[in-house]
């Protein structure tokens, strides 16, 4: 059903995008913490990282809501969602580091964030498969790193299959 596949793509895509966006502000937001005692600069950060991940943990209870009313079971490959969410934490750390950082020389980096973060999630296939992609440009497609975790994400929870380490 499409509201399954519309929100499972969502549910990655919102964890990326808050993760990212909260993450590039969050040392200008604590210059003073940062200015005043020494502790590692990378934690603030990463903080919203985790932040964002109990959020996805909180909403992913609605998902398993949609999967119960639409009759959709799960098998046991559904804990191939754990290592497909570590890799897209650390996806997000890695961008987040280099975005705060880049927040800090650039302060337009944080404005510009929310704008790139849209034209990202329209070229990720969130809310349409990657079926409905032409075959011939598929290989360029799949150099979007989040391609393959938003596909692998869906195909686990929705057809129950394995991941495709290929794209992932």
């Amino acid at each position: 059903p499409y509201p399954i596949v519309a929100f499972s793509g969502l549910l990655i895509w919102s964890f990326f995008s808050t993760a990212l966006t909260n993450s590039t502000n969050g040392l200008v937001s604590h210059s003073h913490l940062v200015t005043k005692v020494y502790f590692p600069r990378e934690i603030l950060p990463l903080t919203y990282v985790i932040a964002a991940l109990f959020d996805f943990v909180v909403a992913s209870f609605v998902l398993a809501g949609l999967m119960l009313y639409y009759g959709i079971s799960t098998t046991l490959n559904i804990l191939y969602v754990i290592p497909i969410l570590a890799v897209l934490t650390c996806l997000v750390a890695s961008v987040s580091l280099i975005a705060s950082a880049l927040q800090v020389r650039f302060r337009d980096v944080g404005v510009a964030m929310p704008l790139l973060l849209q034209l990202w999630m329209f070229a990720t296939p969130v809310v349409y498969p990657l079926s409905a992609i032409p075959q011939r440009y598929l290989w360029f497609y799949s150099l979007n790193p989040m391609v393959g975790i938003v596909d692998n994400f869906r195909e686990i929870l929705l057809h129950g299959s394995k991941p495709d380490f290929n794209t992932l």
